[in-house]
């Protein structure tokens, strides 16, 4: 089944019913994860954790993290100390 949307100069939208092969649906089901993306990540929830927070560990914490690559984790480190 087909059906499109549309006017005369606009193409508009063609959507079919027809579903994906398996090796298709098996790709995508699985998304790759990327085990420094995930600690990076964590580690900027952390960061975040001492925002406006009056915490002493804070600058203990945040510091080393001053001169990280990941800029949103440089971010996170300035706003917690």
């Amino acid at each position: 089944m087909y059906f499109t949307t549309g006017r005369a100069r606009d193409p508009g939208w063609l959507v079919s019913s027809e579903l994906p092969s398996a090796a298709d649906s098996t790709a995508a089901a699985q998304p790759a994860r990327d085990i420094k993306a995930d600690e990076a990540r964590a580690l900027r929830h952390r960061l975040e954790a001492f925002h406006g927070r009056k915490d002493p560990r804070r600058w203990t914490f945040a510091w080393p993290h001053l001169a990280s690559a990941d800029r949103f984790i440089r971010y996170a480190a300035r706003i917690a100390g």
